[in-house]
């Protein structure tokens, strides 16, 4: 076994062993709920590209972006790596006991973190306050999928890098195109 998989298994099981209790427990699951299928990501991005009414065309770039940003890092992330590298989760590997609904694809790199990171970087570009607020969501995003035993600490690592290399790359074609208003 490499040292990198027992190092991620020992941080599921200190995790579980340490920080564990029920009050956490629901707390967790509801910040990883609000993860699923990038539905707060998805939900800023409606409401940029069609509800912004001040500054409209500022608003819908940023919505493009930000629409751009999650399309390719859930591209890179759930079609090309996660079939590719085909990680088993760490509840089945630790034969732990989950909260959550068994899950059917593979571990690595963690979706929800990508969707959050990306997110995080495309809100701070738009406003440092509201990114610094997202940049703590997506920490607790991150922190909620290792908590759950649904992900090691290297794929929610590898998905905040994923995410937060497309949001910039995103962010650097669109102002290198002189696109922001």
């Amino acid at each position: 076994m490499s040292q990198i998989q027992k190092w991620d298994e020992s941080v599921v099981l200190w995790v579980r062993e340490y920080i564990s209790c029920p009050f956490l427990d629901v707390i967790m699951k509801w910040i990883s709920f609000l993860g699923d299928n990038g539905i707060v990501w998805i939900s800023i991005t409606i409401l940029f590209l069609f509800f912004a009414k001040t500054q409209q065309k500022k608003w819908r770039t940023w919505g493009m972006i930000l629409g751009s940003s999650l399309l390719i890092s859930s591209f890179i992330t759930n079609i090309i790596l996660k079939p590719f590298v085909a990680r088993l989760r760490p509840y089945d590997v630790l034969l732990l006991d989950i909260i959550l609904p068994p899950l059917s694809d593979y571990s690595f790199p963690s979706g929800h973190t990508t969707a959050a990171f990306t997110g995080a970087v495309v809100l701070w570009h738009i406003n440092h306050i509201f990114g610094v607020g997202a940049f703590l969501f997506a920490v607790m995003v991150a922190f909620s999928r290792i908590y759950l035993a649904v992900h090691y600490i290297t794929d929610v690592l590898a998905g905040a890098m994923i995410g937060s290399l497309c949001a910039f790359a995103v962010i650097a074609v669109v102002r290198r195109k002189h696109l922001l208003p």
